[in-house]
């Protein structure tokens, strides 16, 4: 297989990894993140920030320097937290791409990516809180998507077209094994972003451990029927 080089394994840049631990700073990034996501960039003020997290005004400027910083920052975040989740399934599946035509190992490999972007997409608490945000964001393009989009969204689509594409036997992607991993990622958001309306249609109260597996069983013979 041709080597995929436009494929890196994601790493979390110095300045967002040291200042991970700091608790005050990741209070004020969630009532943001969560605040854009409701009422979007230009209907929240670093007031009302200030408010839902339960601190002094001037403490989003000392961490953000203004709301456009804090904006790019809560990004920032969201992605890192998919680095945190997905970043070892991930790693594992750039190496596989650039040691094996083998399209069962490839298959498998697609299976543990996409498996572990369900688990932060479906069952973390801390995403959903997040969701509204990154929906925003493919609908209204604001100051975080360039963010968004060259961190995740067009890194993570390629890494699962490349592995459509192995697993079909392909030596390149081709444009329908990269429409067969937008639509593979996108089938996740009704159970992330989708979810109150995936709950009604499910008549489900909530996603737990048995909804999920039902979901995961479901995706992964979705998976399974990809064939050259």
């Amino acid at each position: 297989m041709t080597n995929p080089a436009p494929l890196k394994s994601p790493r979390w840049s110095s300045a967002t990894s040291s200042s991970k631990g700091d608790s005050t700073r990741q209070t004020i990034l969630l009532a943001a993140a969560t605040a854009f996501g409701d009422k979007g960039y230009d209907a929240v003020s670093t007031r009302e920030i200030a408010r839902l997290a339960g601190v002094n005004q001037p403490a989003i400027n000392y961490y953000f320097k203004g709301k456009e910083e804090l904006y790019r920052a809560c990004a920032e975040a969201i992605v890192d937290e998919f680095y945190e989740h997905t970043q070892q399934a991930a790693d594992e599946a750039v190496r596989l791409l650039q040691s094996t035509r083998d399209p069962n190992v490839l298959r498998g490999a697609l299976r543990s990516v996409i498996r572990e972007l369900s688990v932060l997409l479906i069952l973390s608490e801390q995403h959903q809180s997040w969701s509204a945000f990154v929906a925003r964001e493919v609908r209204n393009p604001g100051p975080a998507h360039q963010i968004i989009f060259t961190r995740l969204w067009e890194p993570g689509i390629e890494l699962v077209a490349w592995l459509v594409a192995g697993i079909k036997g392909h030596r390149t992607v081709e444009p329908q094994s990269r429409i067969e991993a937008i639509l593979l990622l996108s089938s996740l958001i009704g159970f992330g972003d989708g979810r109150s309306v995936t709950l009604r249609v499910m008549k489900w109260d909530r996603i737990g451990e048995a909804e999920f597996a039902l979901i995961d069983e479901v995706v992964t013979r979705q998976i399974d029927a990809i064939t050259g």
